[in-house]
C-alpha cells in the first residue's frame, strides 16, 4: 500500500460469537426496554421489549427447528421492511442456517437463480405476490420445500411448530453457531447484471457491529436512542443497523412505506437517521417547492444560502463572522426549525450512505442543524467501513475508518480495506475471491485518498473492476 491508516480499537472484540448473541445480551441487559417498533394493519405504532423480542425469536427459531431447518441450510426472506422480516433473520441465523434476502422487486428468473446458487430449502414471502413469484419457477429449484407467507400468519405458524421443541434443544443449537460460521449470503448485481452470493460470518458481523458502538457512542449508547428505518432489509447496510441498535442503547422503528415516511418522523420521533443521499435531496426540494416563488420562496433561498455559508465557514475551522451568524440565528427561527420538525423535531444526526452525497445538500442540512455524517462501505464489508464522526466531521469526505479498520490506498490509487468484517468470499466464484481479496485486502474498485489525519475521500472509480458493492 502507498499510503494506510487504521483506528485503533480502544477495546477488545471476541468474535467467536453468533449474532444472535447481540439480541440476547440486550434482553438480559435492558430487558424492559422497547427494542423493535412497528405500525399495525390501522397503521397504528406498536412495539416489543427486548426480552419480548428475544423470546419472540427464539420461538421462531424452535419452529424452524421443528420443520427440519439444519445448521448450514438456506433460508430466503422476500419481503418489505417489516418487524417479521428482523425477526425471521434472526431466527434463522441463531440455529446455524443461513439468511439469503432477496428483494421484493427481483424477477422470477433472478429468484431462481440466487435460489439455486444458494440452495435454498425453505422461504418467506410477503404475500401472495411474492409467493406466486416463487412457485413459479419451483421446477427450476429441485431444493425448494416450504414456502410460507407472512401475511398469512406465517410467524404464528413457525410459534406453533415450535411447541415440539424443547428451549433446551434451541439453546444447544444455539452454542453450537461459532464466529467462523456461515450467517448470510447477501446477493449484489454486478457490472454483468449477474447477482453474486458474498459470504458474511458470524463474526464478520459481530466485529463490525461492536466496532460501530464504540466508533460512534453518541448516537448508541446515550439514553432514548431512536433509530426510523425504512431502507429495505434485503439491503445489508439496513441490515446491519438492526444489529447496531440491538448492541447499544436504540429503540428500531421499521417502516417500508416512503409515502408515510414523514408522518412517520413526527409518530416516531427518531433521535438519528439512516438514509441513502436520494431522501434528503427529496425532502430539500420538497421543501423548496413548498416555499414556491412568491415571498416564501425568496425567504427560503436566503435560508437556504444561509445555511449553506454558515456549513462552509464552519468546516473552515476559521470561526462564523458575525453577520452570518445572526443571519442564521434569524433563519434558524424562521426556516430551520420548521425543517428539523419534518424529522420529528428530536433528530441529532443523519448518517448518509449507498451513494456519493452532494456537497451542496451535506452543507445546507449542516447548516440547517442535522449533520449528515457520510461513511463508506460495500457488502463485502458488512456495510460500514467509515464514517465521519459527530464532532469534527468533514464534509465532502467519507470519514475516518471505523475502530478496527484499515483503509489503504495501492499503486493504482485504488481503495483497499483490511478489517475482521471482511468477508469470507464470493459464493461459488473462488476465482473473484482470489482477484477481489488479495492478501486480506478487500480491492473497493473505487479511487481514493487519504490525508494526513486518516480521513478518507472518493476521488473516482478505477474502470475494468467488477463491481459489487451494494
Amino acid at each position: 500500500m502507498d499510503r494506510q491508516y487504521t483506528r485503533p480499537l480502544e477495546q477488545r472484540i471476541d468474535t467467536d460469537r453468533n449474532i444472535f448473541s447481540v439480541l440476547e445480551e440486550r434482553a438480559e441487559r435492558t430487558p424492559d426496554d422497547s427494542l423493535v417498533e412497528y405500525k399495525d394493519d390501522r397503521g397504528e405504532w406498536r412495539s416489543f421489549t427486548a426480552k419480548e423480542f428475544r423470546d419472540k425469536v427464539v420461538a421462531i427459531a424452535k419452529g424452524l427447528i421443528a420443520r427440519g431447518v439444519m445448521p448450514g441450510d438456506s433460508v430466503s426472506i422476500v419481503a418489505h421492511t417489516c418487524w417479521q422480516w428482523t425477526a425471521l433473520d434472526m431466527a434463522i441465523m441463531s440455529i446455524g442456517a443461513l439468511t439469503v434476502p432477496v428483494y421484493e422487486t427481483n424477477s422470477p428468473a433472478q429468484v431462481s437463480m440466487i435460489f439455486n446458487d444458494s440452495n435454498v430449502i425453505m422461504a418467506f414471502a410477503e404475500d401472495d405476490g411474492q409467493r406466486d413469484k416463487i412457485e413459479s419457477v419451483r421446477g427450476e429449484c429441485p431444493d425448494l420445500g416450504d414456502v410460507y407467507v407472512i401475511g398469512l400468519d406465517a410467524i404464528d405458524a413457525m410459534v406453533e411448530y415450535g411447541h415440539a421443541v424443547s428451549d433446551a434443544e434451541f439453546y444447544e443449537r444455539e452454542q453450537s453457531v461459532k464466529g467462523a460460521d456461515l450467517a448470510t449470503i447477501v446477493y449484489t448485481s454486478g457490472s454483468t447484471g449477474t447477482p453474486k452470493g458474498i459470504e458474511l460470518t458470524h463474526a464478520n458481523f459481530i466485529f463490525i457491529t461492536y466496532s460501530g458502538v464504540a466508533t460512534m457512542p453518541d448516537i448508541a449508547m446515550k439514553p432514548n436512542r431512536r433509530l426510523l428505518l425504512f431502507l429495505p432489509l434485503a439491503h445489508v447496510f439496513a441490515r446491519y443497523m438492526q444489529f447496531f441498535c440491538f448492541a447499544g442503547n436504540v429503540s428500531l422503528g421499521l417502516s417500508s412505506n416512503l409515502k408515510t415516511i414523514l408522518a412517520d418522523f413526527k409518530a416516531f420521533k427518531p433521535t438519528f437517521i439512516l438514509a441513502v443521499p436520494r431522501i434528503f435531496e427529496k425532502i430539500y426540494n420538497a421543501a423548496s417547492q413548498k416555499a414556491g416563488e412568491g415571498l416564501k420562496g425568496r425567504v427560503f433561498a436566503g435560508a437556504a444560502q444561509t445555511a449553506r455559508d454558515w456549513s462552509h465557514a464552519q468546516q473552515s475551522g476559521g470561526g462564523v463572522p458575525l453577520m452570518l451568524g445572526l443571519r442564521h440565528a434569524l433563519y434558524g427561527r424562521l426556516v430551520y426549525s420548521s425543517i428539523m420538525d419534518v424529522f420529528g423535531g428530536h433528530v441529532e444526526y443523519a448518517v448518509s450512505g449507498g451513494a456519493p452525497l452532494d456537497s451542496s445538500i451535506a452543507h445546507f442540512f449542516n447548516g440547517v442543524g442535522l449533520p449528515l455524517l457520510e461513511g463508506y462501505g460495500m457488502t463485502e464489508t458488512c456495510a460500514p467501513s467509515s464514517v465521519n464522526p459527530t464532532s469534527g466531521y468533514r464534509i465532502g469526505t467519507i470519514g475516518l475508518p471505523m475502530q478496527g479498520v484499515t483503509m489503504g490506498v495501492d499503486e493504482d490509487g485504488e481503495l483497499c480495506i483490511k478489517s475482521p468484517a471482511v468477508c469470507a468470499g464470493y459464493h461459488n466464484n473462488p476465482d473473484v475471491t482470489k482477484r477481489q481479496i488479495v492478501d486480506g485486502w478487500l480491492h473497493t474498485g473505487d479511487l481514493g485518498s487519504i490525508d494526513e489525519d486518516g480521513f478518507v475521500s472518493i476521488v473516482g472509480r478505477k474502470k475494468d473492476l467488477i463491481i459489487t458493492a451494494g
